[in-house]
């Protein structure tokens, strides 16, 4: 049996939903897990249900005052960029102490499984406490201090040896380890997760966690993503059910819904300025820019026109 885990609030339900489906399908002798806390219960329950997967889940609830003193919003100096993550990302360091395996595979719900989870699954663990892809973009900014032959991670999709973590009493000390360093903290769970488990992490291949820039991906790039990867990562500010988000990507994901029956995904709409540039962006960089022309000259038109009523 294959063992996989999601942590996630409100706002990524759908998207875990497509995730845990799409791993389903690719994959036989799976268990999922679902880690939420205990306020959203009742409504992940309903969804769980409406979806016919309240049999093929395992839903675990976390008391709501967990890490309610941690931070949610973080500032990446090196890019000059501001960025929100929820509580929820920290359920995961639950995940040792909530599910009895001795092996299992976290999963963000911004990634959408493309094969068998299997070969993963079988990747030597012996050693190591987890496994993930190197992230060599928010290595760079990275706070905590690191040997120089450690390797950064990111924490979307983790291989987690369940059974020496717990060993080890890895995430005893986990609240005193944040508040000694909650100001040297870039990107969330990440960054702990990385000095937690230093020289204890194992490098996986790239195919397993392909992080794709929504905006900046080129067409002809996508397709061939899609054909050598295992995994897609959608993460980053831009997310595939964004309609702002690169029109390939967009469309590609809309695709897939229709593949898993997911009739009723809650597509977020443009609605303003700031947005309506960002998709602009995606266009030109994939050279059209007479689709790119036409919004822009729409945005300048409705800036005119509110000029005139004041």
């Amino acid at each position: 049996m294959i063992n996989a885990v999601f942590c996630f609030d409100e706002k990524y339900l759908y998207p875990a939903i497509v995730s845990t489906l799409s791993a389903i399908k690719n994959t036989k002798n799976l268990k999922i897990y679902w880690i939420v806390f205990n306020s959203f219960k009742e409504k992940v329950k309903h969804i769980l249900s409406k979806y016919g997967l309240a049999n093929s889940v395992d839903l675990i609830s976390a008391d709501d005052k967990l890490f309610r003193d941690w931070k949610e919003e973080f500032l990446v100096e090196s890019y000059n960029f501001k960025f929100v993550v929820s509580r929820a990302a920290y359920l995961k360091f639950l995940i040792p102490e909530l599910i009895n395996k001795d092996k299992i595979i976290y999963l963000d719900s911004d990634t959408y499984v493309l094969s068998d989870l299997s070969e993963l699954y079988r990747e030597d663990l012996d050693n190591f406490c987890i496994g993930g892809v190197e992230d060599l973009v928010a290595s760079k900014s990275n706070k905590i201090m690191k040997g120089s032959t450690d390797k950064y991670i990111n924490s979307g999709v983790l291989l987690m040896n369940l059974k020496k973590i717990r060993e080890k009493k890895s995430l005893s000390n986990l609240n005193n380890f944040y508040v000694e360093n909650e100001e040297k903290i870039v990107w969330a769970d990440q960054c702990i997760f990385n000095k937690i488990f230093e020289k204890e992490k194992k490098i996986i291949n790239f195919k397993y966690n392909k992080i794709i820039n929504t905006t900046k991906t080129k067409y002809e790039d996508f397709n061939q993503i899609i054909k050598k990867n295992h995994i897609l990562h959608f993460a980053g500010g831009v997310k595939p059910w964004q309609q702002w988000c690169n029109p390939e990507i967009f469309n590609y994901y809309r695709k897939q819904l229709d593949k898993l029956n997911i009739v009723d995904f809650p597509f977020q709409k443009i609605d303003n300025v700031g947005k309506a540039l960002m998709l602009t962006e995606a266009l030109e960089i994939n050279s059209q820019f007479q689709q790119s022309c036409k919004i822009k000259t729409e945005i300048i038109d409705n800036l005119l026109k509110e000029i005139d009523k004041s």
